[in-house]
């Protein structure tokens, strides 16, 4: 056990040492969560008890489809800076890519009644004409969870990974082995009803690829 937890070890700075040349394996990168303040969460109406209990939380996107019920609202629609309650497929800050988190809680009718959780960060991307989403991590609590997305866009296959609690991303395009390196701003959108948070990290400045 202790041979192959070094040998994991090992692994992992070869993979940090050439991130270039190993590029389609960056989502083995430990990214690391974003802590969310206190105050930028509406706590209106959440048993602390409820939200502390990890049976309560869903990671299959089914909170958000019930607030998104709830709201007659669809992921399909956004416009550009709209806020915390209608944020779709296409990124925000009228950004190429960015991640966007949402804190979601909603009431289920039951004796006694009961309320269920989901925090998930998705990578929008806006490329070659066609915005597209893609679920990178969900979480239990009040943190940002990271990933990477793989995909392919007018015939070229590329990678972004964003580490939120870095606020860093990068993006590689695979064919021609380049790979640039963003900072990321983080804007906390606010709360709208059943979503108790919403935060987009969106990069802001080109920075040296050191990582």
């Amino acid at each position: 056990m202790v041979a192959a937890k070094f040998l994991l070890l090992a692994m992992a700075a070869c993979i940090q040492a050439t991130p270039v040349v190993t590029a389609p394996y960056a989502a083995t990168t430990q990214w690391k969560a974003l802590p969310i303040p206190k105050d930028k969460i509406d706590w209106t109406d959440i048993d602390m008890d409820a939200f502390k209990n990890p049976a309560n939380w869903k990671h299959d996107g089914t909170v958000e489809k019930l607030a998104l019920s709830a709201a007659n609202a669809t992921l399909s629609t956004r416009a550009a800076l709209s806020g915390p309650c209608q944020q779709g497929d296409c990124p925000d800050y009228f950004a190429a890519f960015d991640l966007v988190y949402s804190l979601v809680a909603v009431p289920v009718q039951g004796d006694p009644p009961l309320t269920i959780f989901e925090a998930s960060s998705a990578i929008r991307i806006n490329d070659c004409g066609q915005c597209l989403y893609h679920k990178v991590g969900s979480t239990v609590g009040d943190f940002i969870p990271g990933g990477c997305y793989d995909y392919n866009s007018c015939g070229r296959d590329q990678q972004i990974c964003v580490d939120p609690g870095n606020t860093r991303a990068h993006r590689i395009w695979k064919d021609l082995n380049v790979k640039t390196c963003y900072h990321m701003a983080v804007e906390y959108l606010g709360d709208c009803g059943p979503v108790k948070s919403r935060v987009v990290l969106y990069p802001d400045a080109e920075v040296a690829c050191n990582w």
